[in-house]
């Protein structure tokens, strides 16, 4: 016991600056973790990486390197150990428990993406909605949109897919996936046989889009929209103006022959 205004003996000394020594290893330490995660990383073993990663955010959740740590244990599992389970739990802390961190939209990135690969589409909807919510990307939130409308797509749910694409297509009416809104759009009408309704679509991304990659698909698919419809002489033409440019000549010349068939006997049954 130390005796106010007394010195201490040299063995209570010892072990106050043991103490203290001890204390500022503590306060240092995730910074070593992080330090020796980074060495192992480096080295090429993520497994150890990991370990002194999980250790800091563990160990250590309040310390300014927990994020860090969260994030870049969710990239090891996610990129390099092939763990899509465990990067997920990594990211989905992070975005929990740290909702400030500069790692949080692209770890909500992660989650969507690694949802939607684990063929958990509900989930990765609710994933990419929260993305749309907190990134500041315009980019970020249009992909965002324009996969939802495919998860609903894939999933059977037309209608909402439509109206995903839709809502796209309204708010940033110049972005760079409007030409795969429109033809994503113009697709649920025609799997529902409504031919119409597709070819305005189609129509749209021809004429606004002339250069997109999709406007020969979309060219072929309004010209096999008025055939359907009965259009037989439009059909025709739209055919004859796709046929040097669609990949499957072959296709577009048997629709051209078969129609210019069917509109001579029409002519000779008037005759």
């Amino acid at each position: 016991m130390v005796v106010k205004g007394q010195k201490p003996s040299g063995r209570i000394l010892c072990v106050l600056l043991f103490g203290l020594a001890i204390l500022q290893g503590c306060e240092d330490s995730p910074k070593r973790f992080v330090e020796q995660a980074e060495q192992k990383f480096e080295a090429g073993d993520y497994l150890g990486a990991i370990t002194y990663y999980e250790q800091v955010s563990e160990n250590f959740p309040k310390n300014q390197m927990a994020d860090d740590a969260l994030y870049w244990a969710g990239i090891i599992h996610h990129l390099f150990l092939k763990d899509d389970d465990k990067a997920l739990q990594a990211f989905q802390k992070l975005t929990r428990d740290y909702p400030a961190s500069p790692f949080t939209t692209d770890s909500q990135s992660y989650i969507a993406l690694i949802l939607e690969r684990l063929q958990r589409t509900p989930q990765a909807i609710e994933a990419y909605e929260h993305l749309i919510e907190i990134s500041p990307d315009i980019h970020v939130i249009q992909e965002s949109h324009f996969k939802i409308g495919e998860l609903y797509l894939e999933g059977g749910d037309l209608d909402q897919a439509r109206n995903e694409w839709d809502a796209l297509l309204k708010k940033y009416p110049s972005s760079a996936l409007a030409d795969k809104a429109l033809f994503g759009i113009a697709s649920t009408f025609y799997i529902q046989g409504r031919c119409k309704e597709a070819l305005n679509f189609l129509d749209r991304l021809i004429n606004d889009h002339p250069e997109s990659e999709l406007a020969i698909d979309a060219r072929f698919r309004a010209a096999s929209c008025l055939e359907e419809e009965g259009h037989l002489q439009e059909a025709l033409n739209r055919f004859r103006e796709v046929a040097e440019s669609y990949p499957n000549r072959l296709v577009v010349e048997k629709k051209i022959k078969t129609l210019a068939e069917q509109l001579k006997r029409l002519e000779g049954q008037k005759g």
